[in-house]
């Protein structure tokens, strides 16, 4: 009898130990399975966040698509008009009062409204997704070459004397589109 008591008392001290290794292991297991959900839901967030970016960043690139066309087509007028602008001031003609630049400065401000728009959204862009931080200095870059590169054929094409008969004048089909 003595025996079985300890038997049955060892048995129940051991009872308890697991029970007590049992409910310490189901707090673990709890504690696990929150960081588990929450880090989750923090790649859930971050998935939807990297999506919402990189939309984001296809709107501002293909804005800044635009707008490179839009300045090449500006300074490939501006470059048209300051050559016909040469032309008659060596031809002794003297340009209308109404100046036909001032729809071209106009157009040139707005762009660059919008320029400096998109710059800030690239930026903020950037910064809250700095994976993307190179390809949008990728983007700046080559079109700030591009500028450059048209800015010196611009000047070339000024200089030489051709008849304002033959310089072709781009007419815009529709007026500037909305980008912002």
């Amino acid at each position: 009898l003595a025996r079985s008591n300890d038997v049955f008392g060892g048995f129940k001290g051991e009872m308890e130990k697991m029970s007590k290794k049992i409910c310490k292991l189901e707090k673990e297991t709890s504690s696990w399975k929150q960081r588990w959900e929450r880090s989750h839901n923090a790649l859930l967030e971050m998935a939807a966040d990297k999506q919402k970016s990189e939309q984001e960043l296809a709107v501002v690139s293909r804005q800044l698509a635009t707008l490179q066309g839009l300045c090449r087509t500006l300074q490939t007028e501006r470059s048209n008009l300051l050559a016909k602008l040469k032309i008659f001031q060596a031809g002794g003609h003297v340009p209308s009062e109404k100046s036909p630049a001032t729809p071209v400065e106009k157009c040139t401000k707005q762009c660059d409204q919008v320029l400096n728009h998109l710059d800030q959204s690239l930026n903020h862009i950037s910064e809250n997704n700095p994976v993307l931080d190179s390809y949008t200095k990728d983007i700046l870059a080559s079109f700030k070459e591009s500028v450059a590169a048209e800015d010196t054929s611009a000047t070339a094409t000024t200089d030489c004397a051709v008849p304002p008969e033959t310089i072709p004048v781009p007419v815009p089909a529709s007026p500037l589109p909305d980008l912002v």
